[in-house]
């Protein structure tokens, strides 16, 4: 169970880099930033 809680977390932390280099407006990158937060593996799709 340890390897899903790890998982997730990387997700997460990938993402976060992925969405606020990509140039988008400031309330997008906000909205994905949520989604990353709360579902990281939806945020990766």
């Amino acid at each position: 169970m340890r390897w899903l809680f790890v998982t997730e977390w990387g997700v997460r932390l990938i993402m976060f880099v992925v969405v606020v280099t990509r140039k988008r407006s400031a309330a997008t990158a906000l909205a994905w930033l949520v989604v990353v937060a709360f579902v990281p593996f939806a945020g990766a799709l």
